[in-house]
């Protein structure tokens, strides 16, 4: 009868201990680790503009301050900054001329922004002349300033359309930490996000020491038909995506190509002013500012050399640095810059070149 009743008080316990540790430590065969911020907010379903306010204890007057807003308007999953953006040091330059040579070469302190301005020459142009997969320049590199000195021999190939299953899934494995290594670094290196290789490798901060191993995605696994003998340095890959999304929905009235003898570089998609555009991919923010003749403009970067520009914005939503999920709002779309009503204009490109984003998207 004790046996009895002792096993009993066990089992009641047992249960006990299994009731509380399901419901604060649940089990999750893949558990997410969110990064928490008190910088910004990201706006759930049924929030507005007063709930947030009482919420993070911040005027209203002060949230549309801080993130630029023209309506009080905001979308689901949009990020609502509650601190003022940061002047950077070297925000302001010295106009020049263009050399002779036709290039510039980097010294410490350069941004591809910095050097746009200094010559006056567009952001994407230069990214475009030197054919670059992303915003990171080295100090001592050259960058060609013209059309003239264009990196030539860069060839297009059709890449399989890259489908959610088991058999493009991404390949991990381990990295070894080496000297003068650091997280971005190495996410870059392996067509990561930052919050990618913390979230796989269980890390609460940046900090990392050398020999340590993380695990890092492999991409190499992608395959695609060369229809050029350049070597892939020099290829253009074109990935058809089924799971790319549409930035913002509406009829496109330019199409990608030349237009009244001059080339247009994307698309433009017209929808009814302060209508959420969207992030096409998951990326980050490489730029977020104001282009000449483009008014408003975001240029974010994604795996595979990608880069996606979203132009003629009311309002940007995300500032230089971030990370953003496919989805999610960056922009409000608006007709900023030499528009002739409000419209996106959208350009997708591969290594500097632009590509018809409609070979890449479907359902415009």
């Amino acid at each position: 009868m004790k046996t009895l009743l002792s096993n009993t008080k066990f089992n009641c316990i047992l249960i006990f201990f299994l009731i509380f540790s399901t419901k604060f430590f649940p089990l999750q065969s893949n558990p997410s680790y969110i990064t928490k911020s008190s910088d910004y907010y990201i706006v759930k379903k049924g929030d507005n503009l007063t709930k947030i306010s009482k919420k993070c204890h911040i005027p209203i007057k002060k949230i549309r301050l801080y993130n630029n807003l023209k309506q009080d308007k905001i979308y689901q999953g949009q990020k609502i900054y509650l601190i003022p953006k940061k002047v950077t040091e070297n925000s302001f330059v010295t106009q020049r001329k263009i050399p002779k040579s036709n290039f510039y070469i980097v010294k410490k302190h350069d941004t591809l922004y910095r050097i746009s301005k200094m010559f006056g020459i567009p952001v994407m142009d230069l990214v475009e002349y030197n054919n670059l997969a992303s915003f990171d320049i080295k100090v001592n590199q050259k960058i060609f300033l013209s059309s003239k000195n264009k990196i030539k021999n860069v060839k297009t190939t059709e890449v399989k359309k890259i489908k959610n299953s088991s058999k493009n899934s991404k390949k991990i494995k381990h990295y070894v930490v080496k000297k003068g290594d650091n997280l971005y670094r190495i996410a870059k290196n392996h067509e990561m996000s930052l919050d990618e290789l913390k979230k796989i490798n269980n890390l609460k901060n940046n900090n990392i020491s050398v020999g340590q191993k993380l695990l890092v995605s492999n991409y190499s696994s992608f395959k695609y038909k060369n229809k050029s003998s350049k070597t892939p340095d020099n290829t253009i890959k074109v990935v058809k995506n089924d799971d790319i999304v549409i930035p913002v929905m509406g009829k496109v009235i330019s199409k990608f190509g030349l237009r009244n003898g001059r080339p247009h570089k994307g698309i433009d998609i017209a929808s009814p002013l302060g209508t959420p555009i969207k992030a096409v991919l998951d990326g980050k923010v490489v730029f977020a500012g104001i282009q000449k003749g483009y008014g408003n403009v975001i240029v974010l970067e994604h795996r595979n050399s990608i880069m996606t520009v979203y132009a003629h914005n009311e309002t940007n939503l995300v500032r230089l640095g971030d990370v953003v999920k496919k989805g999610q709002p960056i922009a409000t779309l608006g007709q900023s810059g030499n528009a002739y009503g409000p419209h996106l204009h959208f350009e997708y490109r591969i290594k500097g070149k632009a590509i018809d984003p409609l070979t890449v998207i479907k359902g415009l």
